[in-house]
């Protein structure tokens, strides 16, 4: 019996040594000083539970508490969200706080950031340059070099030119489009012709035209008529008619050549034999079919349809007798 009144009387001492060990002071707000132990299970958002000894327990509101027994709290209970969002409200804080809060840090780019703007900044290259970086300009190159070498080579047939050389210039990078001009600014070269005679063709060429037709002067008529007279002197059996001496339009053929505009050729021209020569080749004319200010249009011998040719293509034209 003894000895559980010891054991009682050393546990009453134990708790009371802890109590007094866990007991806090807390000086409030309202000047009242609260001594004993914050109860954490009993306290909730609106106050505190405080255990006094002695088994009286007594509830103090958050907003009693000095500042320094609020932060105490915090780092106690820091576990705790329930209190500490109950607690956090009540906590003053400073300027320095405050702004230490509400900075705004700002980190460093990242390297894929760093790295756009390092090219943003770098010089950008011209248009011509550009071509040369990807696939799609490099197409782009080499269709335009082999359309400017085929634009040469077609300006060479247009123009009876050499097919290498107008081609192959076109081929020079940069050059190329300048010759392609050349040439085509140049007269049809045709073979045998003399260079006023290209001239003659070129002017000829350039020469506006309508589709009215306006007489000649009386001064051409007479020189034509003259020239025509010294062919026919010169060789009655044949009449040759030669670029450079005489001018082939519309008109030329009219007047020289009207019996054979019909399907049937009266008696005089039917014993005539009509030669056109031309760069085209050479063609034995059965009939005029229609003309044009700028090109004749014949029914040849062994030609099947209708025959066209421009005024500059054609050196010479021949009316003989048959053989």
């Amino acid at each position: 019996m003894r000895k559980i009144r010891l054991i009682l009387l050393l546990a009453w001492v134990a708790s009371a040594l802890t109590a007094s060990v866990s007991a806090a002071t807390y000086k409030l707000e309202s000047g009242k000083t609260v001594i004993g132990e914050m109860i954490e299970n009993g306290s909730d958002e609106a106050s505190a539970l405080i255990n006094s000894g002695d088994g009286n327990y007594e509830r103090v509101p958050w907003g009693q508490f000095g500042q320094d027994d609020l932060k105490a709290f915090m780092e106690k209970f820091k576990a705790n969200k329930k209190l500490l969002e109950a607690i956090e409200p009540f906590i003053e804080v400073t300027l320095e706080e405050r702004a230490a809060r509400t900075e705004v840090r700002i980190d460093p780019p990242s390297e894929i950031v760093q790295a756009m703007q390092k090219e943003r900044e770098l010089p950008k290259s011209g248009v011509i340059a550009s071509l040369f970086k990807s696939p799609v300009g490099w197409f782009l190159v080499v269709l335009i070099f082999a359309a400017n070498v085929y634009a040469g080579f077609e300006i060479a047939v247009y123009r009876a030119r050499s097919k290498g050389l107008v081609a192959g210039l076109a081929a020079i990078p940069g050059v190329g489009f300048i010759t392609n001009i050349v040439f085509l600014c140049m007269p049809t070269y045709l073979p045998g012709q003399s260079d006023e005679e290209l001239a003659a063709a070129e002017a000829q060429r350039l020469e506006p035209t309508s589709t009215f037709e306006i007489p000649g002067s009386a001064a051409e008529q007479v020189a034509q008529e003259v020239a025509a007279s010294e062919v026919a002197s010169a060789a009655p059996k044949a009449e040759i008619y030669s670029r450079g001496k005489f001018t082939f339009n519309k008109r030329f053929f009219e007047t020289k050549f009207a019996g054979f505009f019909g399907m049937t050729r009266n008696d005089v021209n039917k014993a005539k034999v009509f030669i056109i020569k031309s760069t085209k080749g050479e063609f034995v004319v059965e009939r005029i079919t229609r003309l044009t200010p700028s090109d004749l249009f014949i029914q040849a011998e062994g030609v099947a349809g209708e025959t066209s040719m421009h005024f500059s293509e054609i050196t010479e034209v021949i009316l003989k007798p048959h053989a």
